[in-house]
């Protein structure tokens, strides 16, 4: 199910855990602003109210309100940029792998048994196709 982005340019739950895990990498750089905080805000909203992601986006996101308050989460995983942009990253492994397995299960082509010529398929699993 898609999140409930009203009014973003997300076409898709993996655009918009692409774009808070950006956010988050931007912070770790360093960047403030109230629209940066705003879109962490409403993104970490919107994913801890969907029960598809509320359990597998990163601990850190689950507990710090805004991006002022991450800045300690982003210094105990290095006093450098780059680590912390690593550490980021290997945090939503597991979100990402949900988002996209979700969007291939979403968007898989279910093939019907008539869509199989009768003979082809008794000949590749020795049974006959169902007939409607």
């Amino acid at each position: 199910m898609p999140l409930a982005l009203a009014d973003t340019q997300f076409e898709s739950d993996l655009d918009a855990l692409l774009r808070l895990q950006g956010v988050l990498l931007e912070a770790a750089e360093g960047a403030r602003g109230p629209e940066l905080d705003q879109e962490y805000k409403e993104l970490r909203r919107i994913l801890l109210e969907d029960t598809t992601y509320s359990d597998v986006i990163p601990t850190f996101v689950r507990r710090y309100r805004d991006l002022g308050s991450l800045w300690p989460a982003f210094k105990s995983f290095s006093p450098q940029w780059e680590p912390r942009r690593g550490e980021i990253r290997k945090q939503f492994e597991g979100a990402l792998a949900t988002a996209e397995r979700t969007e291939f299960l979403e968007n898989r082509v279910t093939f019907l048994p008539d869509t199989i010529h009768p003979l082809g398929l008794e000949q590749l699993t020795g049974q006959t196709a169902l007939t409607r």
